[in-house]
């Protein structure tokens, strides 16, 4: 296949889509390519994805299951806003997450950085992520582990505290 770019609302509002492959030729998902597709289940995306545009899942609120492979650098804001993701892996290659990608995920449990501290800490990332150098206040619905189990937290509705041993109380 020779496509490289799903452009901008490319899919948008497919009602019958379920999943999608996405080919390893392809290297860009556009700006809400496959917003509003009710049905769809699971997204597999190709192996040279270097990015997810802004929206790109939106509102895909059946979407339960997501493979990113380790190419991705940039997930764009709200990429998966309002989708019914329980379990997320950012792969450590991520250069920049754009502000309320997780927003209105009700069913994200855990979130994992497949990454050490210090590349998590190196992510230009937009507001309302928190990491625990940083955090303060009201917080997530689940929890960023590094392997090394350091927590780090996204922002919601949920107050925490981090205790002297690095562990995370949600409260």
């Amino acid at each position: 296949s020779s496509i490289k770019t799903i452009g901008y609302e490319a899919f948008v509002c497919c009602a019958a889509l379920e999943e999608i492959d996405i080919p390893d030729s392809v290297t860009t998902i556009g700006p809400f390519a496959f917003a509003y597709c009710p049905e769809m289940k699971r997204a597999t995306i190709g192996n040279n994805v270097t990015a997810i545009g802004e929206g790109a899942f939106e509102e895909c609120r059946s979407l339960e299951t997501v493979s990113l492979p380790e190419s991705v650098k940039t997930i764009g804001d709200r990429a998966f806003k309002s989708c019914d993701i329980k379990y997320f892996v950012i792969p450590k290659n991520v250069q920049a997450l754009g502000k309320n990608v997780f927003e209105g995920c009700a069913s994200l449990v855990e979130c994992f950085f497949d990454g050490s501290e210090a590349q998590w800490l190196k992510i230009d990332k937009g507001p309302y992520w928190y990491d625990s150098k940083t955090c303060e206040g009201y917080y997530t619905q689940g929890h960023l582990l590094w392997h090394d189990s350091v927590i780090v937290l996204l922002h919601a509705e949920y107050s925490w505290s981090l205790s002297e041993d690095q562990t995370a109380y949600i409260m």
